[in-house]
């Protein structure tokens, strides 16, 4: 199971997408909490209480940052792991990464940009196999977790 594993929205301005991934995550994720940094616009406006709401209601959690940064320092991940397209210079394979027996951050981009240079210099960027272009958030977190829990290859 994937309770090990927090999953991170970051620098997110659309409130659909920050209430998809929640549905997604902990629908599929096992999560007990998801966390969200850099929530801008209308997603902090109206997103932000629509998934609180959401993660109340199945006694979840749900926490937001102002920075990645924060995310890491609170919740002391032992690994950090960013997605990112096959391709990415010098990212690994997340069918490679070893999740067991840590406290894991997986950490999608909640923008069509994908991640600063400062963010990618926070974790390890991987990648899932095949998928060569950023895909919309909540299809790259579903196929993560779905590899993750399953270890199905897509």
């Amino acid at each position: 199971m994937l309770d090990n594993v927090v999953v991170c929205i970051h620098n997110v301005a659309s409130p659909q997408r920050l209430v998809d991934v929640a549905k997604v995550v902990f629908s599929l994720g096992d999560a007990k909490v998801l966390a969200a940094s850099r929530v801008t616009g209308m997603a902090a406006q109206t997103g932000v209480p629509e998934v609180m709401r959401y993660a109340y209601k199945l006694k979840k959690s749900f926490l937001v940052f102002p920075t990645l940064q924060d995310v890491i320092d609170l919740l002391k991940p032992d690994e950090v792991l960013l997605l990112v397209p096959e391709g990415f210079p010098e990212a690994e394979n997340l069918e490679s990464k070893d999740i067991q027996n840590k406290r894991v951050l997986l950490v999608i981009s909640g923008s069509d940009d994908g991640f600063t240079r400062a963010d990618l210099g926070l974790g390890s960027a991987v990648y899932l196999p095949g998928v060569k272009e950023f895909l919309p958030s909540v299809a790259f977190i579903a196929i993560s977790l779905w590899i993750l829990k399953t270890g199905a290859h897509p």
